[in-house]
């Protein structure tokens, strides 16, 4: 499920931004989702580093992990989230699954091993697939 509106304007306002974050932080509290996806996707447009920290904590503090999306590595060699913001997700021991946001049956799995690749660089050991998932 994406909570983003591919009908926003092409540079969000405050507003958008504010709201995008809210939405973010209420579905990790709800406990309806064992995992949120795409939690820096509005990256592009700024993001502090508080606003990074506070969604680490949630999902440390509500168990809900997240994704290193590949979808978007072939384009400008960028994961979602950000470098700076697995940092922090691993500081928080925030367990994340490699994803690849495949809109075709060529993408599935493209890029993992460029994925796998930074978090052991990072030493980012705590990790799930699907099979953990609640399902």
């Amino acid at each position: 499920m994406h909570l983003y509106d591919y009908t926003r304007p092409k540079v969000p306002n405050k507003e958008f931004i504010d709201s995008y974050w809210i939405n973010i932080k209420e579905a990790i509290k709800s406990g309806y989702f064992d995992m949120i996806a795409h939690i820096d996707l509005i990256k592009r447009f700024g993001l502090d580093k508080e606003d990074k920290i506070e969604i680490a904590e949630l999902l440390s503090k509500y168990k809900v992990s997240t994704e290193l999306n590949t979808g978007n590595y072939d384009k400008n060699k960028m994961f979602y989230p950000s470098v700076e913001l697995l940092k922090i997700l691993k500081d928080y021991d925030v367990p994340i699954m490699i994803s690849d946001d495949a809109h075709s049956i060529e993408a599935l799995g493209q890029n993992f091993s460029h994925a796998e690749q930074l978090l052991t660089q990072m030493q980012y050991t705590k990790r799930i697939t699907v099979e953990d998932l609640k399902l």
